[in-house]
């Protein structure tokens, strides 16, 4: 299965990355009398440096409902890790946005306490009609 397969989906000039991955966490738990299903997943967002580093992680996850012919987001929730004593956690937040369970949050980057820069991501985890998430 692929969802537990991490992509890189951004690189930096000094040879950082930030990768994702897609965790697939429910068995599909469905109501036979309202003919919905369930679904909960968590996409992981982990900023990495040039050498393998673990600087910081933001984590949404989402419960999802879907009936064959619509999506919708019923939970979101964020989590973030940041390992990396450079870099301090400024701000987060999570909120659905119909079928999208989204994450927001900033971490700032200091060296010898002078402050370098920010980066600010959004994470967004997302259920199609038939269940499947992306």
């Amino acid at each position: 299965m692929d969802s537990n397969e991490y992509s890189i989906i951004e690189t930096f000039s000094d040879g950082s990355y930030i990768k994702s991955v897609l965790i697939d966490d429910s068995t599909d738990c469905s109501s036979l009398a309202r003919k919905t299903s369930t679904k909960t997943g968590r996409r992981v967002y982990s900023y990495e440096s040039s050498s393998g580093k673990l600087l910081w992680t933001i984590t949404i996850t989402g419960t999802f409902s879907y009936t064959g012919s619509s999506a919708k987001c019923t939970k979101s929730e964020i989590s973030t890790t940041c390992p990396a004593s450079n870099w301090k956690l400024s701000k987060k937040k999570a909120y659905t946005s119909g079928s999208s369970a989204k994450a927001t949050a900033s971490f700032k980057q200091y060296k010898k306490d002078v402050y370098l820069q920010t980066i600010t991501r959004t994470v967004t985890l997302s259920c199609n009609k038939s269940g499947k998430l992306y």
